[in-house]
């Protein structure tokens, strides 16, 4: 088990490390999740200043080689799209971010099982993909 982790469970105190990882994933996780919102509001501002009515119309697909130009001509579907993605890869990024400070660590378990975490998520969005 990792220094780290000492802490966990009403343990030993929690090692700088551990507390500095719990710091980064913290910014990652709220900044993203700010970002997210922020994005999806903008989109629905625009929908709004448009006379869209987000519920009347269905959305379009999303269309990644097509977000860019969306999002420089203010359409409100690419901040939407934007918003979305940023909010699902938060989480993935946590995941990355763990298991980099595992690996750094020399920490094989932990540094497995986030591997396989995002493996598994990776593996999940690839068949989401290939059943569109």
């Amino acid at each position: 088990m990792a220094d780290w982790q000492a802490g966990l469970g009403g343990g030993p105190a929690r090692t700088e490390l551990g507390l500095a990882l719990d710091r980064r994933l913290a910014r990652l996780l709220v900044g993203g999740m700010i970002v997210s919102v922020v994005l999806i509001g903008v989109g629905v501002a625009l929908m709004l200043v448009a006379g869209e009515v987000p519920l009347r119309n269905p959305a379009p697909r999303i269309d990644l080689a097509r977000l860019p130009a969306d999002l420089a001509a203010l359409r409100p579907e690419g901040f939407l799209w934007l918003g979305l993605l940023v909010g699902l890869g938060t989480p993935f990024a946590r995941v990355l971010i763990a298991f980099a400070t595992y690996a750094a660590g020399r920490d094989r378990r932990g540094a497995l099982v986030t591997a396989a975490v995002a493996g598994s998520l990776l593996l999940s969005l690839a068949l989401a993909l290939g059943t569109r």
